[in-house]
């Protein structure tokens, strides 16, 4: 699977998701184990289930995901080489218990967390159940996220096969963060993997909060490596297991090879880079559609796209996060930019992610 997304390829010309800091919401995650030892952020854990002040993973499901991630060292194939980005860093929220379940409560709680942290990437391998197909339940949590510089990365989840139209399962079919379904090692998409489109309503079909002008409801937004994926498993060990968790899990590792070579990347534009150099297998044309989406990642080919002497020269990021959010009384904001010919775009939301204030395009001279 490392070999078929690329991967490999990556760290060849030095790039391994080096300095990329990486969220996780799952059941937690042994640190120790030899393909992630050395790889936790320090402070980087929210413990949502049972309160505890240190990482640790009583279910397996997020040591598995977090081997995907970032397993290994990436200097050859050996059998704890086995993550897409094995130089990240990571951060872990808690959320699910030993028998794979969460509370709402506790879901909200961590992405809350995360808004306060440093990680550019979260990796979501969890679904609402499929009778919750148009729920909004987290809609603005991920909006919020998304407007703090946060891309969500979700699997379209599983249902049994043959998978119908319109079974993606939410938030994996929102418009705001990218689905992953899964593959197998010939590139075709598993009978279990969720197919678009996501519903025909309001926000989803509000194209102001499409990554793309001609998205139009299409769910998976790409396909990735989830049959027979060996990771790691607390206590040391490794397993072989399919779903589509792993699917999304590689395309996360993707984002932080991304991220590395270019650290300015919107969640937009990374979205639009994996999705315009994917492969197509040609079992799947015509693309994008309701089984692949703009077809099976490739990472390396994305990387190789990637221009940063020339991108660095048009943008420069800048974000301030007031905490609490909303805030009592009045709040000031300066700023001063000098030396620069150049347009500000300054848009200032609340904690739900509402646009509260938008001051574009303000001309700025000297």
């Amino acid at each position: 699977n490392i070999e078929k997304v690329e991967a490999d390829s990556c760290w060849r010309v030095g790039y391994d998701g080096s300095d990329v800091i990486v969220g996780n919401i799952d059941t937690g995650v042994d640190t120790t184990h030899p393909a992630l030892r050395g790889k936790w952020y320090p402070g980087g854990w929210f413990d949502a289930v049972n309160g505890l002040p240190g990482p640790y993973d009583d279910h397996g499901h997020g040591t598995f995901t977090m081997g995907i991630i970032c397993g290994g060292d990436g200097n050859g194939p050996f059998v704890n080489d086995i993550g897409v980005a094995p130089g990240v860093k990571f951060i872990v929220a808690k959320v699910f218990n030993n028998q794979g379940a969460a509370t709402i409560c506790d879901m909200h709680e961590a992405y809350q967390w995360f808004a306060t942290q440093n990680a550019k990437i979260i990796n979501n391998p969890w679904s609402q159940r499929a009778s919750d197909s148009l729920s909004l339940e987290f809609w603005n949590d991920l909006l919020n996220l998304l407007n703090l510089g946060v891309i969500s990365v979700f699997k379209v989840g599983t249902t049994s096969a043959p998978a119908p139209p319109g079974s993606v399962k939410v938030p994996g079919s929102y418009p705001i963060v990218i689905a992953a379904g899964a593959t197998d090692s010939l590139d075709n998409v598993m009978g279990w993997s969720c197919r678009g489109p996501a519903p025909n309503r309001p926000p989803w079909n509000n194209p102001s909060y499409w990554f793309r002008p001609d998205w139009n409801l299409i769910k998976p937004d790409i396909a990735a490596p989830g049959f027979h994926i060996t990771s790691s498993w607390p206590g040391g060990g490794y397993d072989l297991l399919n779903g589509t968790s792993w699917a999304a899990t590689h395309v996360t590792g993707a984002c932080a090879i991304l991220l590395q070579r270019d650290s300015t990347l919107s969640p937009a534009e990374l979205y639009n880079i994996l999705l315009e150099h994917a492969d197509r297998p040609p079992q799947g044309g015509p693309y994008p559609n309701f089984n692949y989406g703009w077809g099976r990642l490739n990472i390396y080919a994305a990387l190789q796209s990637l221009k940063v002497e020339d991108k660095s020269t048009q943008k420069i990021l800048g974000s301030v996060t007031i905490y609490p959010n909303p805030f009592k009384n009045h709040l000031n904001i300066k700023f001063a930019i000098r030396n620069l010919q150049s347009e500000i775009f300054l848009r200032i939301y609340d904690a739900t992610g509402r646009m509260v204030c938008d001051f574009s395009r303000l001309a700025v001279n000297g």
